[in-house]
């Protein structure tokens, strides 16, 4: 291949690459956040030479702050909660997660410093409470979920039960799991219902064979709402004393838990 082709080729390249990036950007859902406060943080998002050519060369962004990552050079940039990367050199923006050598995952826990913030401000309400201890946990779930399912068995724990109070939410619905959600925040004892749902005794159910009430239906409505903007990656998540954790990682839960020791923590 000749000189010229593989310069051409390279910047053919280059340009697809911000053409994408800028795509998926401004297509995110969070691209409506106000670009004056971090939400993590709230840092004031000063007008940086930086900040400067970054509005100039994506206009559309909505930046939440922006500031120097481990990498020299690359600047670390939230948008709602999200967080991607610019390199002012070459004016561009890279999509993805930062490790270390030990597999840490420097740009997941930041996201999740996020994600916990808003998910600290949700209204719970409408949530279905499940428990009667001092620690909450704020459960993000779906009925149709297997690792979901997997950690309803395990909050069943008595010790858990007696420990911590669950403000369960619904999310990822499709319209088998939607009934069942629904069904759930309609039934006038909505542990056992929960129970039995997560048990799996309604999934030979058709949707339209399973009762719902208008006060059900408009619960998960407002869950819905509540949860919107907040890019959830995944169920279950939770938050448990101020942590993160997506998944059925029991590990991580039992250690936020802080099962075993004597004193209760968390908050009322």
């Amino acid at each position: 291949m000749k000189k010229t082709e593989i310069i051409s080729l390279a910047v053919s390249v280059v340009c697809v690459f911000v053409l994408i990036s800028f795509f998926i950007f401004n297509h995110m859902s969070d691209s409506r956040v106000p670009a004056t406060v971090d939400t993590s943080n709230n840092d004031v998002v000063t007008e940086t030479p930086t900040v400067a050519g970054l509005k100039k060369i994506y206009p559309q962004m909505s930046v939440n702050s922006i500031k120097e990552s481990e990498i020299s050079g690359l600047y670390e940039v939230t948008a709602g909660s999200n967080i991607i990367y610019f390199y002012p050199e070459k004016n561009y923006l890279l999509f993805g997660e930062i490790m270390t050598k030990e597999g840490k995952n420097l740009t997941a826990e930041k996201r999740n410093l996020i994600l916990a913030a808003k998910v600290e401000k949700i209204d719970l309400e409408n949530a279905l409470k499940i428990g009667s201890g001092k620690m909450r946990v704020i459960e993000i779930t779906n009925p149709d979920c297997g690792y979901c399912r997997k950690l309803s068995e395990y909050f069943e724990r008595p010790e858990i039960k007696k420990k911590a109070t669950r403000f369960v939410l619904f999310a990822s619905f499709h319209p088998q799991s939607l009934k069942k959600a629904e069904y759930i925040m309609s039934a006038s004892d909505g542990e056992a219902a929960y129970n039995e749902v997560m048990s799996g005794k309604l999934d030979k159910v058709e949707p339209n064979e399973i009762t719902v009430t208008q006060k059900g239906e408009d619960l998960i409505k407002k869950q819905k709402d509540s949860l919107s903007g907040l890019n959830i990656r995944g169920t279950p998540t939770l938050l448990i004393d101020g942590e993160v954790i997506i998944g059925a990682d029991m590990k991580k839960i039992e250690r936020a838990l802080k099962l075993g020791e004597k004193q209760e923590g968390g908050r009322n």
